[in-house]
């Protein structure tokens, strides 16, 4: 992580932690049945951000050192969490995270790999895991093929982002993913996943994301026009719906 990227969440943290998706508590029980993963092991959540899935480990009785470089979202956390008794709040990067050598069974991360130093984290990783441990990255992906609605929402980030298109394309570098798990390679896991939002919350989630205009822009206002005729055309009930698919990517590092 450089410092750039760390501050681009300080505008947005309030609006990524409304109005941004947790994940499926179907993927915790994979972690469970699957991965292994027990109430007692010691997690590491990395760019762990306002905490939504530090939240998820943390009910499943594990004790999470949430690792956040971003005072204001690292702060909303701590809000939501401190009176979890396995809760702990980091300021670290991905690079650098301030935990001690040998302390995690996991390593998650969720919608932040692609803003990481590859052959840094892998070190860093390994550094922090006990033994042959687990690293886990987690991606929401909408499910933008399948939906008249999200190909309109997409053609309106596009409109108003010209960093969107390059940032959707990179955000899931297999490359870079071969070069975090090396030769032995990794696994993958797929679980359904949707959001309901009314106006406000659809407005919010497109204003959560780093690369559209912010309130100070010039062309803020056409985006919030844009983002209410896409709800007046496609809501239900004053409701509509984002789906997505949660991808999960494992293995030893």
């Amino acid at each position: 992580m450089v410092t750039d990227t760390i501050h681009r969440f300080d505008e947005r943290a309030a609006d990524y932690n409304r109005f941004r998706p947790s994940y499926p508590v179907e993927m915790i029980s994979f972690f469970t049945s699957e991965l292994g993963l027990n109430p007692g092991d010691v997690l590491v959540d990395v760019g762990a951000g306002t905490g939504k899935l530090t939240h998820l480990l943390l009910e499943n009785g594990n004790q999470v050192y949430a690792v956040e470089p971003n005072d204001q979202m690292r702060a909303i956390a701590d809000a939501l969490l401190f009176h979890y008794e396995g809760y702990r709040s980091i300021p670290g990067t991905a690079e650098s995270t301030n935990i001690p050598d040998n302390t995690a069974d996991f390593v998650f991360t969720a919608q932040a790999f692609h803003w990481f130093d590859v052959e840094r984290i892998r070190e860093e990783f390994r550094r922090i895991l006990k033994g042959k441990s687990l690293v886990v990255l987690i991606w929401n992906v909408r499910n933008t093929h399948d939906s008249v609605f999200l190909k309109e929402y997409d053609i309106i980030l596009r409109t108003f982002s010209s960093e969107y298109a390059a940032r959707e394309r990179n955000k899931i570098e297999h490359n870079k993913i071969e070069r975090v798990y090396g030769p032995q390679g990794y696994e993958t896991a797929y679980f359904p996943h949707s959001q309901t939002l009314s106006e406000e919350g659809l407005i919010g989630r497109v204003v959560s994301n780093t690369y559209t205009p912010s309130p100070g822009d010039g062309n803020f206002k056409e985006l919030l026009a844009a983002v209410r005729a896409l709800y007046d055309e496609f809501q239900e009930n004053g409701k509509v719906q984002i789906d997505y698919t949660t991808n999960v990517i494992y293995g030893a590092v």
